[in-house]
């Protein structure tokens, strides 16, 4: 880290192609957060709540596999990913799963425990918000994010 140049005065922190891709995200994530739980509320609003918020937990774990990249493709950064990425996802996904199934969990949330077919669901949106960001990279043109090198 301490080997890549300064960051160059009046030169944005953050690059507006950076600011589109995750105003995309958070899109895309509150549209499937509460797409979810309006499509369960008929189940109960616990299931609804539960749904809502482990597909919003899948949807980030999908654009942190998104950003690891800002420069190459996606799937090259996944596959390069670091220890503390990955160590990281697996500690929220048992999180997430006591959070679901955990009885002491589910009285202090007021959560319910979700069915295989809400879990492809909600893997599915999380891999759709992937591809949806994957494709805006794509087409806005990788090089326009600031020095390549500055992930």
């Amino acid at each position: 880290m301490m080997g890549r140049p300064p960051h160059p005065r009046g030169e944005p922190i953050l690059p507006a192609a950076l600011l589109r891709r995750m105003l995309l995200a958070l899109v895309l994530l509150v549209a499937a957060s509460f797409g979810f739980f309006h499509l369960h509320r008929l189940h109960g609003d616990a299931l609804a709540r539960t749904i809502a918020v482990n597909a919003l937990v899948i949807g980030e774990i999908f654009f942190l596999l998104n950003v690891r990249g800002l420069h190459a493709a996606s799937l090259a950064a996944i596959m390069a990913g670091s220890r503390p990425v990955w160590l990281s996802i697996g500690l929220m996904a048992v999180l997430q799963l006591a959070f679901t199934y955990a009885l002491p969990l589910q009285s202090l949330f007021g959560t319910a425990a979700v069915d295989a077919t809400g879990w492809v669901a909600m893997t599915a949106a999380g891999a759709a918000l992937f591809l949806a960001v994957e494709a805006e990279t794509r087409i806005a043109g990788k090089g326009r994010l600031g020095r390549p090198g500055t992930q």
